[in-house]
């Protein structure tokens, strides 16, 4: 019940099962329904309570030897952590369910195991490890659940300009987008909105992305797939140059509950606030940038810092402001451009250059 996305009939069941495992002392079936109400608890986005019970699911498992509930609670906590983003922390505990998974040779974890470590890699800006590790991946014989993170090298693609490849992750995945479990059905659309963007058809894309969206309710705000849809859906509505659409999609962070917004969440509405001042004369575009580049630095994302970067550095320069630090957030921004290899990035950096350099 609970993956099939209702939460509400399973919530009364796991009750009762918690209370049965703990009367009779059944540590299986305890640590099996910790594991579920992590689920449903993530799907409401109350993550650190989901923590607290897969870290207690996972210290019971092991304790009594139940790999296949270790196994599941690990790879459960890798979830919850990245829905906080506290991607540093998800990778360290993959590591952990790898190295259970390959002690008692279970190879269906490790695969999935190894699925997400390549969407997780791709989120810490290694881009190279992350692709290295899925080709890996695909000789494997692999789940949709496996599959649906390799959808996430989608967008190493896009960003580095190599579209040919990024449709062709969507097409050698599609199974993906056929599951009956909500949080593929959700990748899937992510991967395809991220693919028709850099396809340059930005309307197509918006309406992939919303139908990830439109499955929060269900999958809470906080997951993967549906917090980076919204993004791209942002994305989309800028290119097509939709205000409304863009105030519509913003509204959605605007009226998250402080528990909901985390700092990835925080940053990019800080981000988009400042392009939305920008597009409609607002006075508070430089403080908003500010914000976004401030959190991106915290949470140590220096791909979506760098983007940041350069759009603040381009309405500087549209204001007649391309001074030192016009100049000092463009040469930050290149640098990481060009470590990642992201040439579409460079090309737009050398454009904001060339007009500046006009202009002085």
């Amino acid at each position: 019940l609970v993956l099939s996305d209702e939460g509400d009939r399973a919530a009364p069941i796991l009750e009762q099962a918690l209370e049965l495992a703990e009367t009779f002392g059944l540590p299986e079936t305890l640590a099996g329904a910790l594991n579920s109400k992590s689920v449903n608890l993530m799907r409401t986005d109350r993550l650190y309570e989901a923590r607290m019970l897969l870290e207690a699911a996972v210290s019971l498992a092991l304790d009594n030897d139940l790999h296949g509930e270790a196994l599941r609670a690990l790879n459960n906590l890798t979830v919850a952590l990245g829905c906080a983003d506290r991607d540093v922390e998800s990778l360290a505990t993959v590591e952990r369910g790898l190295s259970l998974a390959r002690r008692v040779g279970d190879r269906g974890w490790e695969s999935n195991l190894l699925g997400f470590s390549v969407g997780v890699l791709t989120e810490l800006d290694r881009w190279d490890e992350a692709l290295a590790l899925a080709a890996e991946v695909e000789e494997r014989v692999t789940t949709s659940f496996t599959q649906s993170f390799l959808l996430i090298t989608a967008r190493v693609h896009g960003e580095r300009g190599d579209i040919d490849r990024a449709r062709d992750v969507l097409t050698r995945n599609s199974i993906v987008g056929r599951s009956e479990a909500g949080q593929d059905v959700a990748h899937y659309a992510l991967a395809e909105a991220r693919v028709l963007r850099a396809e340059g058809k930005p309307a197509e894309a918006l309406a992939a992305a919303e139908r990830a969206i439109a499955m929060r309710a269900e999958l809470g705000i906080t997951l993967y797939p549906v917090k980076f849809s919204l993004f791209e859906a942002l994305e989309a509505a800028f290119e097509l140059g939709n205000a409304v659409k863009a105030q519509e999609l913003l509204a959605i962070l605007d009226g998250l509950r402080p528990g909901q917004l985390t700092p990835l969440l925080a940053a990019y509405r800080a981000r988009f606030s400042a392009r939305l001042a920008a597009k409609e004369g607002g006075t508070d575009v430089a403080s908003s940038f500010s914000t976004a580049e401030s959190t991106f630095r915290e949470i140590d994302m220096p791909f979506r810092l760098a983007v940041t970067q350069l759009e603040h550095a381009e309405w500087l320069a549209a204001q007649g402001d391309a001074d030192d630090d016009t100049a000092a957030l463009q040469a930050a921004a290149r640098e990481v451009f060009d470590r990642l290899g992201a040439v579409p990035w460079l090309e737009r950096a050398d454009r904001l250059e060339l007009r500046t350099e006009v202009r002085a």
